[in-house]
């Protein structure tokens, strides 16, 4: 069974940018980029946006068709021009976190990214867990939530484990290590996504999640994303 898998590449900003800003050296630098693999690849789309509230945090979402087809490019003459491109505007001496992530129920998340005409932004969250963990618990508490937010205006709803086993989970020390749950849905704007926040029913969701099960570190990210 092939299944669609979606690179999440999440990196810090050399300079400050406006990645909504065409002209920008930085925007121009990250299109060049994706215009790369989209051309030289079976990649079917790509987005690419900023943190709304740290703004120097810069995300990619690259949608493969296969694992076999992301490992094809890698190996391939142009991914060394991708990486070109990339390396002229990422903080080499910050973290970089790179995940593969088979979304459900749809395995294109692109509806979520923008495509969906009432998307104007999208929260991603990414829910890391140590060692030990119920894997099962956590998917099942998560996709309760997303009834909760689909009520209160979220669209397009997906997530999924990243196929990565071994992360480095942020703020818990070097040795430890876990897994990755990532979920995402698009909202019309920031306002309408702040008003849901205020909801005493997503608080409740979030708060059950977050402190019944052995989540060791958790973000939530607002992102405005531009499709290639």
């Amino acid at each position: 069974l092939i299944t669609m898998i979606t690179e999440i590449v999440t990196f810090q900003l050399k300079a400050s940018a406006d990645l909504g800003d065409i002209n920008s050296p930085t925007t121009q630098a990250i299109r060049n980029s994706l215009s790369v693999v989209l051309t030289d690849s079976k990649a079917p789309s790509a987005y690419y946006g900023q943190l709304l509230k740290k703004p120097d945090t810069a995300i990619l979402f690259v949608n493969w068709p296969s694992n076999d087809e992301h490992e094809r490019f890698k190996s391939s003459p142009s991914y060394e021009t991708h990486f070109k491109h990339m390396a002229a505007v990422i903080d080499m001496q910050k973290p970089i976190s790179v995940l593969n992530v088979p979304f459900t129920p749809s395995e294109d998340p692109s509806p979520a990214l923008g495509l969906h005409d009432k998307v104007g932004v999208t929260e991603v969250i990414f829910l890391y867990c140590g060692a030990g963990f119920a894997r099962s618990e956590i998917t099942s508490a998560a996709e309760k939530i997303r009834p909760v937010m689909e009520r209160s205006g979220a669209q397009a709803m997906v997530g999924a484990w990243a196929a990565e086993t071994q992360l480095a989970i942020p703020e818990a020390g070097e040795s430890e290590k876990g897994e990755v749950y990532v979920n995402i849905g698009g909202w019309a704007d920031a306002d309408a996504y702040g008003r849901s926040q205020e909801s005493e029913k997503i608080q409740q969701s979030i708060h059950e999640l977050l402190e019944t099960n052995d989540i060791r570190y958790s973000e939530f990210n607002l992102v405005r994303f531009h499709p290639m």
